[in-house]
């Protein structure tokens, strides 16, 4: 199986205490050695691209950071 950048998995969890509500487990990538797992109501899932919009985000700042870090590694 190959993974992409734009890798996910979604898992519907059912609560324990009987409670009609679900979760729902989402797992994204965010580089080949790092995921973000959400848990997210079900109700709400329906906001899945502003999720993925927000991870997208945190990934670009991540990325912003490493480079940053790289950098000053370098100069040292």
């Amino acid at each position: 199986m190959k993974f992409d950048k734009e890798s996910s998995s979604i898992i519907k969890l059912n609560h324990a205490g009987g409670s009609e509500d679900k979760i729902v487990l989402y797992l994204r990538e965010v580089d080949r050695c790092l995921a973000l797992v959400c848990l997210v109501n079900e109700r709400e899932f329906h906001k899945q691209h502003l999720i993925n919009y927000n991870i997208d985000k945190f990934k670009e700042g991540l990325r912003r950071i490493l480079e940053a870090t790289k950098a000053a590694y370098k100069k040292q």
